[in-house]
């Protein structure tokens, strides 16, 4: 979480301390990747930096100012060193309040741009095709989940429903 999301998310203490994971949830991380591998449709799961900044919480320098903090500048490479795939504003948040509310979520991030070689965004076509793949996969995923046995006759004081966002990203990385 970026320091802003928890203040936003956790700051009075009512869903979770500051140290609480934001992760996603294993098993609508596997429907999704099974309903991606059976539709063919290219991916790779990993870890994603979760910011609430668009310009300089993302490295960026073509901001208005451009001006980025000194604790952030290199972060890009930093990022990729360790494996981080991609930027994005909203997970944290969302993986955060729903662990703690007890609600399953995942979320899809589809590359619209390489930052490691420059700030230009795919054509339009290229959205559109990710929006349909994107709703291919969630709707694929979302029916293997229904079919389940329903957790909540496994585990009573579990809720089982679930929440998956679709995001366009900038990936880090390849």
């Amino acid at each position: 979480l970026s320091r802003r999301q928890r203040q936003m998310c956790i700051e009075t203490g009512a869903y979770a301390p500051i140290e609480f994971p934001a992760v996603a949830d294993p098993d609508t991380v596997l429907a999704l990747r099974e309903a991606a591998e059976e539709s063919g449709v290219p991916f790779k799961t990993g870890i994603s930096i979760s910011t609430d900044s668009f310009w300089p919480g993302q490295e960026r320098y073509d901001s208005f100012g451009g001006y980025v903090l000194k604790r952030l500048q290199g972060s890009l490479e930093d990022f990729r060193h360790i494996g981080c795939t991609n930027y994005e504003m909203e997970n944290a948040t969302l993986f955060t309040l729903c662990s703690v509310l007890g609600l399953k979520a995942a979320s899809i991030c589809g590359v619209v741009a390489k930052r490691t070689d420059s700030e230009s965004v795919a054509p339009h076509d290229i959205y559109e095709k990710a929006e349909q793949r994107f709703q291919d996969v969630v709707k694929r995923a979302l029916e293997k989940m229904i079919a389940r046995p329903d957790p909540a006759e496994i585990f009573p004081e579990k809720p089982s429903s679930f929440f998956i966002s679709l995001f366009y990203l900038t990936f880090v990385s390849t």
